[in-house]
């Protein structure tokens, strides 16, 4: 009878721990979840919580749900074995003892590395040492029984992380008060709480409690608006799309001969369009190569790139270039954009000018500790043991946000009985190169456990050579971002089909550059480097009414596109643009296109100083100021591996002089750095930019 009854206490014991296990850990995860998205959104307006996210929401919650229910089941068996009625006595004890040891290990694994963190780290070291003597001790259980309940432990071992983000634009003298007081104040509200509700002024609704505070940490982490679908209105003059596909190199298109199906989409919307098969971007990297879309100028003119200094400065467009958005505005368009490079496309570099409506937003982050995620990134790294967990890492918009946003803005266009010109950018051949399913599974190469670590910094400055297997599996990444974009924009098209405005809309879709997967030892991009990998890009453009295909060799550049875009609404080009409208290309093609890339990170030989190249008809010339010049026949050498350069070659004589008087006729320039603040440097690190 005896051995029954034990049974049966301990089997009792499991039960009650499994369930306080379960709804401990659960709130421990919203809270620390949901403190961190509140953050988040209060201190970054640019970020939003995007619809695909719940789903690795629920995915850490229940990894958290889990751990709180084996950790429970076996926390039962061992306080019912040492104290039968431990549970009926202080049962949130035993889930808040196992959250407390389980952020002492990750905090510790992750380093502290602010005073705040420290601070947590010794809250949670006391908080541990008190739980365990009211293991051992019934006194002792009775005296922190206030601080058991986990929303309690939550707070308390959070504030501090936490009040230390909110005050880290504040004086020091500010963190230094508030964020060691922080978990001071949490524990004088529950003592005061318990003292209060021990005197019976209070009744007990532990659970409803639970529920309401679960409940408030969700709340407002979600907002949507819709619009309701506005007729479109025939205009005489043509809509204008243009979409940049950030990252993407033309050799990597099907469209372009490439030997996977990446753009299946495209190739079917260029059977109406107009493929150039050489298009030259004028850097390769997005602030310059956009600056020269929007302003028809090249980037020594607008500005907006790199300053050539010992210090390389990201430099906004300068004051007084006009845009072909402000030209576009000016003259009756409704203009608009959604970008999911919130990097480099927001108003800090002024690549916002004359958009009357602008949408550039960044999801929340999810993990790591940098954001106030330390239980909850342990839980990710365990579910990546099993499953994909690119969806957690992903710092931008899914192509599918960037088409969606793109509706309702075209609605909104629609509305205004305006033309409308609307900017969009995709972005999902980018680092970390995490397309999403199912395109992520669709080339060789690819793993969804497999999570390549490297650096590309490193790669490039030949410390840290990229595995064979690393490599093929960050191309199929990459290509299956590509396939996500075509997909993507296949379904706008269609939009437009569906709203008949197709045929009265120019649409213009390109690169803003390329990406090297070590063709020249060199590893992604913004290196200040001129190679056919990194500035031969897609250029589709459908004109007004076209329903043909046409192919075009001509050599053209981005510095092109604005006088286009002008030209097809009936805009006369503002003076001492670069470029020349395509709608009629002159008889004779013209002579030369002109890149430049200038050094954006120190300390690696291989991307010091300035490298310039100037094309004509199939020959390159590359110049670089640390090493000596390259000739190359793009014809007969696409890959620019036979470098033919003779200084007494005539034609080196002839284009180094026409590089010359280009170089010389660069206006002198005023250094305008844009202000690195600390938000603008989260941006950069998100995406690579700076270390």
């Amino acid at each position: 009878m005896r051995s029954v009854i034990e049974r049966e206490g301990l089997l009792n014991g499991v039960v009650k721990g499994i369930a306080y296990g379960f709804a401990g850990w659960t709130i421990y995860g919203v809270s620390e979840l949901g403190l961190s998205l509140a953050v988040q959104l209060s201190q970054h307006p640019m970020m939003r919580l995007v619809e695909w996210q719940w789903h690795s929401i629920f995915a850490l919650l229940g990894a958290c749900a889990v751990a709180g229910i084996i950790l429970g089941a076996i926390s039962g068996v061992v306080l019912t074995s040492i104290r039968p009625g431990f549970f009926a006595q202080n049962p949130w004890v035993m889930p808040s003892i196992t959250i407390v040891g389980a952020f002492l290990i990750q905090i510790a694994r992750s380093r502290p590395v602010s005073a705040a963190e420290y601070v947590a780290l010794a809250v949670t070291i006391v908080l541990g040492i008190a739980f365990s003597a009211a293991v051992i001790s019934e006194r002792w259980s009775l005296r922190i029984a206030f601080l058991a309940p986990p929303w309690i432990v939550s707070a308390m071992i959070l504030a501090a992380p936490f009040a230390g983000r909110l005050l880290r634009s504040r004086p020091w003298i500010w963190r230094a008060t508030l964020v060691p007081l922080a978990p001071v104040l949490i524990f004088l509200c529950a003592l005061s709480y318990a003292r209060v509700r021990a005197a019976g002024h209070l009744r007990r609704g532990q659970m409803a409690a639970v529920a309401g505070y679960a409940i408030s940490m969700f709340m407002a982490l979600q907002s949507g608006a819709s619009i309701a679908r506005a007729n479109q209105v025939s205009s005489p003059r043509p809509n204008i799309l243009l979409i940049t596909m950030d990252t993407v190199r033309a050799d990597h298109l099907s469209l372009y001969g490439y030997e996977r199906e990446t753009t299946p989409r495209l190739s079917e919307f260029a059977r109406s369009a107009t493929l150039y098969k050489r298009a030259i971007a004028v850097s390769d990297h997005t602030l310059p190569t956009h600056a020269s879309i929007f302003t028809g100028l090249y980037p020594d003119w607008h500005g907006a790139m790199m300053s050539a200094s010992a210090h390389p400065v990201r430099q906004p467009l300068r004051p007084g270039v006009v845009t072909v958005a402000e030209v576009l505005k000016s003259n009756g368009y409704w203009t608009g954009e959604s970008a999911a490079n919130y990097a480099f496309l927001d108003s800090s570099f002024g690549l916002t000018r004359g958009f009357g409506v602008s949408e550039i937003s960044r999801p929340v982050h999810l993990t790591g500790a940098g954001e106030g995620l330390y239980i909850l990134d342990a839980a990710k790294e365990l579910l990546s043991r099993w499953t994909d967990v690119e969806d957690f890492e992903r710092p931008y918009l899914r192509a599918t946000d960037i088409t969606e946003s793109a509706q309702t803005l075209i609605d909104q266009a629609g509305a205004s009985r305006q033309p409308f010109f609307l900017f969009l950018n995709y972005m999902d051949a980018h680092t970390p190169y995490a397309p999403g399913a199912p395109f992520d599974t669709m080339f060789p190469g690819s793993d969804p456990k497999f999570r390549p670590q490297f650096s590309l910094h490193e790669s490039n400055a030949g410390q840290n050579a990229l595995s064979p297997e690393q490599k093929l599996y960050i191309v199929s990444q990459y290509d299956a971002g590509i396939a996500a974009e075509d997909s993507a924009i296949d379904g706008l098209i269609r939009f437009l089909r569906d709203r008949k405005i197709y045929d009265n809309t120019l649409i213009v879709i390109t690169g803003d550059h390329g990406e090297g997967f070590l063709e020249h030892g060199l590893l992604e991009h913004d290196l200040g480097v001129v190679y056919q990998t990194h500035v031969h890009v897609p250029l589709l453009i459908k004109y007004p009414r076209q329903h043909e295909a046409r192919i075009s060799d001509e050599l053209v550049s981005q510095v092109d596109l604005m006088p286009t875009m002008l030209e097809n609404a009936g805009i006369t080009s503002p003076r001492g643009l670069q470029g020349r409208s395509l709608l009629h290309p002159p008889a004779n093609p013209r002579n030369i296109v002109l890149a430049v890339g200038r050094q954006t990170i120190n300390g690696n030989n291989l991307v010091r100083g300035t490298r310039r190249a100037i094309f004509t008809g199939s020959w390159k010339l590359v110049t670089w100021t640390f090493g000596p010049p390259e000739l190359y026949d793009l014809a007969s050498d696409p890959g620019e591996i036979r470098n033919l350069y003779d200084q007494d070659n005539s034609l080196v004589i002839e284009l180094s002089k026409q590089l010359a008087n280009f170089v010389s006729a660069i206006p002198a320039q005023k250094l305008r750095p844009s202000s690195a603040d600390p938000a603008m440097l989260d941006r950069l690190k998100s995406l690579g930019y700076v270390q």
